[in-house]
């Protein structure tokens, strides 16, 4: 089972994710990725502060293809997690280092159901 409610992403664990990415300009238009940009999701442990996660190293950490924007969690992404609420980030690194963690919010493993 997958709902998503406000950024907030409640899975069951070892369960396959696909969503699609969509970034906006400063005046709401759609962003079209540029050469150079790089989009990627992470989690982790601890809650983002001031734009930046607490712990340094995600347990999950995943580059979107600019061509579809397309993140994907595969089973074994979340398998080995423990069951809890965890922090996660969408961001873009742009060709010039401009970086911005567009999106923010927590993801809720679920035991699985057998």
């Amino acid at each position: 089972m997958i709902s998503i409610d406000n950024n907030t992403i409640t899975m069951t664990r070892g369960s396959s994710l696909s969503l699609t990415v969509t970034a906006f300009d400063a005046d709401g238009s759609n962003y079209e990725p540029q050469e150079g940009d790089v989009f990627s999701f992470a989690l982790k442990h601890s809650k983002i502060v001031d734009g930046n996660f607490v712990d340094e190293e995600p347990l999950i950490y995943k580059e979107i293809p600019t061509e579809s924007m397309l993140l994907e969690l595969n089973p074994a992404d979340t398998k080995p997690l423990p069951f809890g609420v965890y922090f996660y980030d969408i961001r873009i690194v742009m060709a010039d280092g401009y970086t911005d963690p567009f999106i923010t919010g927590t993801l809720i493993l679920t035991p699985e159901a057998h």
